[in-house]
């Protein structure tokens, strides 16, 4: 886990998170969250590409004895890489696969 934050602090150092929501039940925690920050540095072996980047995530944890036990995490990837500019708009996208569709037909 350490590993992986530094991973993200490297190439978002002003990474800041925003709870947007939180909820619990039993032993689990839910959390609706924004992840905000500059890609400035290496991460994931892609170079710094400057943009600044909302995250969106939602974790759901389980927690026993008062720890963090376990979790699950959903990450907004397909927007977090359009955003980088690694993927093209989601419009850009569909119009592609209606022209190969139509292409096809």
């Amino acid at each position: 886990m350490k590993q992986h934050v530094a991973d993200w602090l490297r190439g978002f150092p002003d990474l800041k998170f925003k709870i947007e929501q939180i909820f619990s039940g039993g032993d689990k925690v839910f959390t609706q969250t924004v992840m905000e920050g500059t890609h400035t540095g290496l991460w994931l072996e892609i170079p710094p590409t400057n943009k600044r980047v909302n995250i969106r995530t939602m974790t759901v944890y389980r927690v026993a004895r008062g720890k963090i036990a376990e979790d699950w995490v959903m990450v907004g990837s397909l927007g977090f890489f359009q955003q980088l500019g690694l993927i093209a708009p989601t419009f850009e996208l569909f119009s592609r696969a209606k022209q190969r569709s139509s292409a096809s037909a």
